[in-house]
């Protein structure tokens, strides 16, 4: 007569063989269902299905708040939401600065954004709004170089202080401000008029190379 334990081995293996089946089935329907929940738990977060203000409201609900994938100070939407407001606005609100300079300030004044965001938004929205195409030193704009302005006037875009433009332009000007309730904290500035700018750009422009 064999032993119990090999009879009990036995008998645990039938067990298992004849449960082994449906406890996969229930692990695979399980984990499917898991991946399902917590899929629509998320699509707010890569869909914008709601609202800015359902948004909010949302995150804080469930304690989930976005994150930023660089490293500036946050808004309630997070970066990835953030970053698709305020650019026809912005635009709009860099006409109105222009517009309110004399034609002969007009003709000699060339635009300068601080990234390259602000000058993809003053040359995809500006076009219609009778605005000059915009120059950066920011990442790939920084290779299509001043586009051949010698100083003049510049509109400088994304400043939030002022620095030290006096010393180097005949008058400055602050021309207005910039900011919607959901672009980022750093889309929030002044626009400064800097008339008659005592550098050419082409010989400064290699220091003005910025690839953060």
């Amino acid at each position: 007569m064999a032993p119990a334990y090999i009879m009990l081995f036995a008998a645990a293996g039938v067990f298992a063989e004849s449960h082994l089946r449906s406890w996969v089935s229930a692990g695979v329907f399980a984990l499917y269902t898991l991946i399902l929940l917590s899929g629509v738990v998320l699509l707010p977060y890569v869909i914008p299905l709601l609202s800015e203000q359902q948004f909010v409201a949302y995150s804080s609900r469930i304690g989930l708040h976005p994150i930023s994938s660089e490293s500036h100070a946050q808004n309630p939407l997070g970066q990835f939401f953030a970053d698709m407001h305020g650019w026809p606005e912005m635009a709009e609100q860099v006409a109105d600065a222009y517009n309110m300079l004399t034609p002969e300030e007009q003709k000699n004044t060339v635009i300068y954004a601080q990234n390259y965001g602000e000058a993809g938004a003053i040359d995809f929205f500006g076009t219609s709004l009778g605005l000059p195409k915009a120059i950066s030193g920011h990442q790939q704009y920084w290779y299509w170089g001043p586009k051949g302005s010698k100083g003049g006037n510049l509109l400088l875009l994304g400043r939030h202080e002022i620095g030290d433009l006096p010393q180097h332009c005949q008058e400055v000007r602050d021309m207005g401000q910039v900011g919607t309730e959901w672009s980022m904290p750093y889309e929030h500035w002044s626009i400064y008029f800097c008339r008659n700018v005592d550098l050419d750009l082409a010989d400064i422009w290699q220091r003005e190379k910025n690839w953060n």
